[in-house]
């Protein structure tokens, strides 16, 4: 048997990542996993990979970064259909870094939508609350883009301020 079937050829890092995104591409259709319509950005990182020299994990690694991604705004777009009635589309990730006397009050990642269908928003904005109560699945935000809110941070500091209001 030739070394080459064996596995003992040394490959290059591109030629291992460009293996590792065509094996997790090939299971993915083997299991009949849909990408859907505007599937362009998954499909250029995945064709893009193999053109980098990344090793094997972090390709895999990327690969499943964007399968877990896209799950997340699956999961986001159905919370503003439910809460808003209407359909969104994902524009960006923007970070939000809240800072109040010095301390940090909210970090993290703030997904921005466009709206098609509601009377008074063009966007939303939307991210999952990890701070739930104990023994609790993570909550997800959606705050519309009506004034006073017109921006990621302005979106954090409405779903604060509720909060605190709730709690009194």
């Amino acid at each position: 048997m030739s070394d080459r079937l064996l596995g003992r050829r040394k490959m290059s890092r591109s030629e291992a990542a460009r293996i590792a995104v065509a094996a997790c591409w090939a299971k993915m259709k083997a299991a009949k996993h849909r990408w859907g319509k505007g599937s362009s950005n998954a499909e250029f990182v995945l064709l893009d990979m193999g053109k980098t020299p990344y090793s094997l994990s972090l390709a895999t690694h990327v690969l499943c970064c964007i399968v877990a991604k896209r799950e997340y705004i699956k999961k986001l777009q159905s919370a503003i259909l439910q809460r808003h009635a209407c359909k969104a589309s994902w524009i960006e990730s923007l970070p939000v870094h809240d800072v109040f006397g010095g301390q940090t009050i909210w970090q993290g990642s703030v997904e921005v939508f466009t709206l098609s269908g509601h009377p008074k928003a063009k966007r939303a904005y939307a991210w999952l609350d990890p701070d739930g109560e104990e023994g609790t699945a993570a909550m997800a935000k959606t705050i519309l883009e009506i004034p006073p809110v017109d921006s990621p941070l302005s979106a954090v500091w409405a779903s604060n301020i509720a909060a605190e209001m709730r709690g009194l």
